[in-house]
């Protein structure tokens, strides 16, 4: 992008024989950067086996072709500018579908949690309603309190002993009401 924006300098960087020169040796540094980023990148993916880190490295490694196609290789408009446009635009395409492949497979293993997630409660769901169930069937009083003696459950049963419902039961310290 900057190689084409800045299209206008480049018989600066490039100059007019191809011949290197000192005024050169910042861009050589900068393509020297993206290298040791792209092999950075590259011995992470190989510990990590995450593919972005390998779309990253395709995107640096270009930008360093480019970068060093303008300062060893030459002239405007010859193969090499041609080529290394092509270059730097590939390797932003495959960083670019690489993104969307793996921000799709993020979605979509977020859709596979949340289908788990809303199984499972459904599970548990159905699992109180049996309890309930079972618990409203029995003849006798039945409740249930926590560690501090409130009662967390009361069925039908128990309420009627008491005179109550256990709607105005519940939450209610077993000490402080009776």
């Amino acid at each position: 992008v900057l190689a084409v924006a800045f299209e206008s300098s480049l018989p600066e960087l490039v100059g007019t024989t191809g011949n290197f020169s000192a005024s050169r040796l910042p861009l050589v540094a900068l393509g020297a950067l993206f290298i040791l980023g792209a092999v950075l990148s590259t011995r992470r993916y190989a510990l990590t086996r995450d593919v972005l880190l390998g779309y990253v490295a395709f995107a640096q490694i270009a930008l360093a072709f480019v970068i060093f196609a303008l300062v060893f290789g030459g002239k405007r408009y010859d193969l090499w500018f041609y080529l290394s446009r092509l270059w730097l635009g590939g390797g932003f395409l495959v960083l670019l579908f690489g993104l969307l492949a793996d921000y799709s497979g993020l979605i979509e293993r977020e859709r596979d949690e949340t289908r788990q997630v809303q199984a499972r409660a459904a599970e548990l769901e159905n699992g109180e309603r049996r309890t309930r169930e079972i618990l409203e069937s029995i003849d006798d009083g039945f409740f249930s309190i926590t560690h501090d003696w409130r009662l967390t459950y009361v069925n039908q049963r128990a309420a009627s002993v008491i005179g109550a419902s256990p709607a105005e039961l519940v939450g209610q310290n077993l000490w402080e009401k009776f």
